[in-house]
Formats: C-alpha cells, sequence, structure tokens
C-alpha cells in the first residue's frame, strides 16, 4: 500500500471516527420544543391558523407597547461557545427593546425581559439550541417552526411574536436561522414559504431579522425578491462589518412600516458573528 493511500485511508478513518463521534452526541427531537415566558398569570393557548407552524395565543388582550421607538438588536450569539460573550450580550442588550437571537442556548438569560420565547429542534451534548427572543412585554400571539437541513439533517429554527401597538396595528417581530448546507434552493425557499404564510397575513409593520446564511447570489436573489412581495425593504448598515462567506453578507434585518433611525454593526470576538443594533420608530413624529 502506498503513503499516499494510507495517507487517504487514514483520513477517511478520523472522518468516520468524529462524525460518529458528532452523531452519538446529538439528539434531534421528534417535536420542535418550545419554552415561553411573559409573567402573565392565564397560559397561552394553542392556535391551527397558521398551521403547520406551532402557535399559541393569549386568552385575553395584553398591554399595547408603551413607546413609539424601539430599539433591537440581533445576533447569532454562537451557542456561547466564545470567550466573552456574556460580558458583551449584557453590554449590548442593556437599552435593548427586543433581542433576537440565533444559535441560542438556555445559558442565554436576560433577567430585565418579562418576556422570552425560545425555540429549538435539537441538542448536541445534552445542550439545546435554537432562536431566542427576549422583549419587555408580552405578545399576543407566538409561533415557531423548524426544517431540517437537507444534507446534516439538523433542523433549523424561526419564530415570531406580535405585539399590539398604540395606534391599534400589530408589531410583528420575527427572529430567523435559515438553512445552510444546500445547493438548491429547496429546503432554504420551503423554510422561507413557511413563515412567510403568516407574513402574508399581517397587515401592519414588521421587523424580519437573523441569521439568512445568504452565502451564494441565487439566494440573495431569491431572498430579495421574496422580501419584495411582502413591501419588505432591506435596513441599509451604517458601519457595515457583517461577517462575509463567498462575499455575501450571512445576517440582515428586513422592514417595512417602520421608520429606520439608526442601525450599525458592532464588530466582537465573543462570536463568529458581529451584532446588528437597531433604533426604529412606528408612525409619524
Amino acid at each position: 500500500m502506498g503513503r499516499k493511500v494510507k495517507i487517504a485511508l487514514g483520513s477517511m478513518v478520523t472522518t468516520m471516527a468524529l462524525a460518529g463521534y458528532f452523531l452519538s452526541q446529538l439528539t434531534i427531537f421528534d417535536k420542535l420544543q418550545i419554552q415561553f415566558v411573559s409573567g402573565r398569570d392565564k397560559p397561552y393557548q394553542a392556535i391551527t391558523q397558521y398551521a403547520p407552524l406551532q402557535c399559541y395565543q393569549s386568552p385575553e388582550a395584553v398591554a399595547v407597547l408603551p413607546a413609539k421607538t424601539f430599539k433591537l438588536l440581533s445576533w447569532n450569539i454562537h451557542k456561547g461557545q466564545d470567550a466573552g460573550w456574556q460580558k458583551d450580550l449584557q453590554r449590548l442588550s442593556a437599552e435593548q427593546d427586543f433581542v433576537l437571537l440565533q444559535e441560542a442556548t438556555p445559558q442565554q438569560s436576560l433577567q430585565q425581559f418579562s418576556s422570552s420565547l425560545f425555540a429549538s429542534a435539537f441538542a448536541y451534548k445534552a445542550q439545546s439550541s435554537g432562536v431566542k427572543t427576549f422583549a419587555k412585554s408580552a405578545p399576543q400571539w407566538y409561533c415557531a417552526d423548524s426544517l431540517p437541513e437537507p444534507w446534516i439533517q439538523i433542523p433549523k429554527v424561526g419564530s415570531a411574536m406580535a405585539f399590539p401597538l398604540q395606534n391599534g396595528q400589530t408589531l410583528l417581530v420575527v427572529n430567523l436561522h435559515l438553512i445552510n448546507f444546500e445547493l438548491k434552493l429547496v429546503n432554504y425557499r420551503k423554510q422561507l414559504e413557511q413563515i412567510f404564510a403568516l407574513v402574508g397575513r399581517h397587515q401592519g409593520p414588521m421587523i424580519v431579522a437573523g441569521d439568512f446564511n445568504s452565502w451564494r447570489g441565487k439566494r440573495v436573489d431569491f431572498l430579495n425578491g421574496l422580501m419584495a412581495q411582502y413591501d419588505l425593504h432591506a435596513v441599509p448598515l451604517q458601519s457595515d462589518q457583517r461577517v462575509r462567506f463567498l462575499g455575501q453578507p450571512l445576517d440582515h434585518v428586513f422592514s417595512r412600516g417602520v421608520q429606520i433611525l439608526t442601525a450599525n454593526v458592532l464588530a466582537v470576538k465573543s462570536s463568529d458573528h458581529n451584532p446588528i443594533l437597531l433604533e426604529f420608530r412606528i408612525g409619524a413624529d
């Protein structure tokens, strides 16, 4: 057996061993796991009008958002694997009204927020991971959905929360982590279309943010076309330091029916993604 063949076989065995270890530590849930906290006495009730999404609604009216101007943080926190994430998360979330995390785990806990929604479809080494949204007010309803990666089968997750406003409208906040490992757009398209079935029925202002894994031109084109169908516009970012792959930014914020006041990206070492900070206003001055 030649030296090159031995090296190739050795690499193959090592790869298979690593893959076997990874799979032995991975648990994919039979059903999307949703953990919701609101501080309200009456539990939210399941509703079916947005199926196949899992959705729940408050049995009574919740308080309207008390302000017209809001601050929002969107950040893929890399499962808290990088040093310094706790300090950066506390610092960056201190003045926010909404915090949208992707690759979140139960470790990310922000006590200053009265409501939180954590949606997870898998666990690695007994630690679940998914998308997590924090808010200072309780939503009228919320939804979550997942779809498995076509190659590695690990599901990606999205969620939405709806908050009543002073003007009688409802603000929809959507937190997305989209399919990554796929050359075609089959599952990527399906995941977006499932969550956008809900988006299409919403008439009020909206923020859609997260890690879109938009690393190919075809994905970017599809994404922009879909957003345009729903009158959603990409938020222009000052100091745009978003992480890029193959020249394309992975993280985005899209908006509808709001006035963007500031939108920035901050460079950090506490994750493999940089956080986006947004301030926006609803309604006229």
